[in-house]
């Protein structure tokens, strides 16, 4: 089946878009993956008094992914790594990912290729969505997404277009929303592609996310808690960590960083109703070719992501047949093998802790996406070890609503102004992209902008408060935002580096913007792009 659907530049919800130099069934896939956008007053429908709307939402995901043509006991075969925390779930992906992929030949049984098949299901994307879901390393191709996006489309969706019209009544059926339908896809696209292992991270909390589906992973671990999503996971450290730990299973390992006293004790209560343990994993100084380990993506808290990582990937190894295959992994382990250090000097995450130089005019970017407090601090640390200090800098930032925006610009002041780091301007915009598949329609545009405006102000007493003076400055998209960057004409105000912080999806849309696509297969940026 061919969706047709317009490629050229076109309007969105009276916004510009570039509709780039694809197949016109990807971009139709993507439209369609819009409608699944969740706005404020169907969620208002389903916070009915004695629902957990969550959880029903779970459960109808049984049901959609039986008609995709799987039962919820086939997960079982994705052998999966699932993971959980509130910072560091993607780079621990990313570096289970590198890692396995190393694995050394005769590690491999004769009847498969030379290397396992390893997926993984990420989120949120930078620029593209199928970047959320990767076979080998890469992205999906566009034309494997249309195809498996359909499958599950046609069967999961059309039937049931008004599922969430009405008011809700427990047992009712729910439509999958945007997040959901793409953990479906997700599944459909491993088991079709019959993975050796999936490493999947989880959405939002854990108990109740859509990866939470899987009955039985290989393995599962934690990495850093903070306060996130307080609305939906609760107010404090402990109820946060509850839900996260929700992904323990019995006699699955659970493996976790170590955390805040609270965040343990939820952790630990989580795992013996569920029946298992938690340990922490092995620091990288207990091994004695410690020296020679070298951590693939920037920032000193990589550290603790990557020796997780490592954690699991023996641990997922220990617990499969290749265990065998690999006599080196026998207990006590006292050096990792070199493959393990091969994956995790080679793992690489685009958008975190990243730097990229553009020329017309020679600007250096700093981006880094950080929405809590904690990856602040961890985005500060990093930018002053790798910034130059004493250059004309700008700050370029946006948060989603709901995040802690102003106390995140509080510790980014705080820091900035302490090295005496020269911001000569300040630039906040909303997420807005000219991608098709970077639209949010969850809120209207004037919501959009309240936030970037409510974080100018902010921004402005600070640096009054300091009797500091810097140039505070709204645009009304991404796109906007780097032009008027590059522009800045006067000599005094020339920036020679942009610090890009907060949202993922403001450091995707700048790093679409001033390099194309951080991803090699099928190249995003292979049409035309204009600055709005």
């Amino acid at each position: 089946m061919t969706r047709d659907y317009q490629a050229s530049l076109g309007m969105v919800d009276n916004w510009p878009v570039v509709f780039m130099a694809a197949s016109s069934e990807f971009l139709s896939a993507v439209r369609d993956l819009n409608l699944l956008q969740t706005n404020a007053e169907v969620l208002a429908k389903c916070k009915q008094p004695g629902v957990n709307f969550q959880l029903a939402a779970l459960e109808s995901l049984r049901v959609h992914l039986k008609r995709v043509g799987h039962e919820v006991q086939d997960l079982n075969q994705l052998n999966a790594i699932h993971i959980a925390g509130t910072k560091g779930k993607g780079s621990t992906s990313i570096f289970c990912e590198a890692v396995l992929q190393r694995l050394p030949v005769k590690a491999i049984p004769a009847t498969r290729s030379q290397e396992l098949t390893v997926g993984v299901y990420t989120s949120p994307h930078l620029v593209e969505v199928r970047e959320r879901i990767r076979l080998n390393g890469r992205p999906i191709s566009r034309t494997l997404f249309s195809r498996y996006f359909y499958e599950c489309w046609d069967r999961a969706i059309v039937p049931y277009q008004d599922a969430t019209k009405g008011t809700y009544q427990p047992g009712d059926l729910l439509r999958p929303g945007y997040f959901q339908f793409l953990t479906l896809l997700a599944y459909h696209v491993f088991l079709s592609e019959r993975v050796d292992v999936a490493v999947l991270e989880v959405g939002m909390g854990g108990r109740f996310d859509a990866t939470n589906l899987v009955p039985k992973p290989t393995v599962c671990g934690i990495t850093s808690l903070g306060l996130d999503h307080q609305a939906v996971l609760g107010n404090t450290l402990r109820e946060i960590a509850y839900q996260k730990a929700g992904i323990a299973k019995a006699r699955v390992p659970l493996l976790t960083v170590t955390q805040p006293p609270d965040a343990t004790d939820a952790i630990v209560q989580a795992a013996n109703e569920a029946a298992t343990t938690v340990t922490c994993p092995p620091s990288f100084t207990r091994y004695t070719n410690a020296d020679q380990i070298h951590v693939g993506i920037a920032g000193t808290h990589q550290r603790s992501n990557a020796e997780l990582a490592v954690a699991l990937v023996l641990t997922w190894l220990r617990q499969s047949p290749l265990k065998t295959r690999l006599p080196e992994l026998s207990e006590p382990l006292i050096q990792l093998p070199d493959f393990v250090l091969q994956g995790v000097a080679a793992a690489r995450w685009p958008g975190r802790s990243q730097t990229v130089v553009t020329t017309n005019p020679t600007i250096t970017w700093h981006l880094d996406g950080a929405h809590t407090t904690e990856s602040i601090d961890a985005c500060i640390t990093w930018f002053l070890q790798h910034a130059k200090l004493n250059e004309p800098t700008v700050l370029l930032f946006n948060c989603s609503r709901g995040r802690q925006g102003s106390d995140m610009l509080a510790q980014l002041a705080q820091a900035l102004l302490l090295r005496r780091v020269p911001i000569v301007a300040a630039v906040f915009c909303p997420n807005i992209t000219q991608r098709l598949d970077g639209q949010n329609h969850t809120v209207t545009k004037h919501q959009q902008l309240a936030e970037p405006q409510s974080n100018a102000v902010a921004w402005q007493a600070l640096y009054n408060k300091a009797s500091r003076s810097c140039t505070t400055h709204v645009c009304l998209s991404i796109d906007r935002a780097v032009a008027w960057i590059q522009a800045l004409g006067n000599p005094a105000l020339t920036p020679t580096q942009v610090l890009v912080t907060g949202s993922l999806h403001l450091v995707g849309g700048v790093l679409d913007i001033v390099q194309g696509s951080p991803f090699i297969s099928d190249a995003v940026n292979n049409g035309t792009k204009s600055i709005m």
